[in-house]
C-alpha cells in the first residue's frame, strides 16, 4: 500500500504492508518543487490567489507542458508561456502535472494509493488528474490535511504510557525518600524500637504518595503548557 502526502514544504511517499508496517519512506530533497510552497509561488507569479489554482486547472482545456522542477526555473518558463499568449488555467494545469510527475519520480506507486496533506485537501482537481494519469483509485481520507496529525496522536499514545509511569515511580521514590525514611531516622533517634520506628514510617505513606501524585501533576502540566 502507498501513502502519498503533499505538505507545505514537502512531499512524502510511504510504502506499509498489510500490518501497517512501515516499508520504504522517502521524501523530497531540500529543494520545495512539488510542494505547497511551489504552488504558492506559482500562485504569486501569476498574480492570483492560491485558493484559485484548483478552480482554474478544473477548467482547463489544454495541458501546457512545464519542464522544469526547481521553482524557480518554472516560474521563468512561466513566464515565457504567458508572452506566447497561453491561457493562466492551462498554465496551473500544467503546474500541477509537474507536482504529479514529482511525485512519481520519488517512487514506484503500487497497491492501495492513499493521499493526504493540505494541498491534496485544497486542490480535489489534481488528485483527479493523478487518478487519469496513473490509472489506479485514489482514496483520501476526511481532512486529509489533518491526516499526520492524527496519526503522530494515535502512535505516541502508547509510548507516552511508560513515560508517565516511569514520573509515577520517580514521584513516589523522591517523596518515599524525603518523608518515609527522615521519619524512620527520626523514631530511631528518639530510642524507639526498630518495629515502632517502622510503624511511625509508615504511617507517613499515605502523605508520601499524595505528594507524589501532585509532583505528577504538575510535572505533565509542565509538559503540556
Amino acid at each position: 500500500q502507498t501513502l502519498i502526502d503533499i505538505g507545505g514544504q514537502d512531499n512524502k511517499v510511504i510504502m506499509i504492508d498489510d500490518t501497517g508496517k512501515r516499508i520504504s519512506f522517502k521524501m523530497n530533497r531540500k529543494c520545495a518543487a512539488g510542494t505547497g510552497a511551489f504552488l504558492e509561488e506559482i500562485a504569486n507569479r501569476l498574480k492570483i490567489e492560491i485558493k484559485q489554482l484548483n478552480d482554474l486547472a478544473g477548467h482547463s482545456e489544454h495541458n501546457i507542458e512545464i519542464g522544469s522542477y526547481c521553482t524557480v526555473f518554472t516560474a521563468t518558463e512561466i513566464l515565457a508561456k504567458i508572452r506566447e499568449g497561453a491561457a493562466v488555467a492551462d498554465i496551473v494545469r500544467g503546474v500541477f502535472t509537474s507536482v504529479i510527475k514529482r511525485i512519481e519520480e520519488m517512487a514506484t506507486l503500487e497497491g492501495k494509493i492513499v493521499m493526504s496533506g493540505g494541498v491534496v485537501a485544497h486542490n480535489p482537481v489534481l488528485v483527479e488528474m493523478f487518478v487519469e494519469r496513473i490509472g489506479l483509485p485514489i482514496d483520501v481520507p476526511p481532512l486529509p490535511q489533518l491526516t499526520g496529525a492524527f496519526g503522530a496522536a494515535f502512535v505516541d499514545l502508547p509510548s507516552f504510557t511508560p513515560q508517565f509511569s516511569a514520573m509515577i515511580g520517580i514521584g513516589v521514590g523522591i517523596d518515599y525518600a524525603l518523608l518515609v525514611v527522615p521519619r524512620f531516622r527520626e523514631s530511631q533517634g528518639t530510642g524507639a524500637s526498630l518495629d515502632d520506628s517502622i510503624l511511625t514510617a509508615s504511617r507517613t505513606a499515605g502523605r508520601s504518595v499524595v505528594l507524589a501524585g501532585a509532583t505528577v501533576m504538575i510535572a505533565l502540566l509542565g509538559l503540556w503548557a
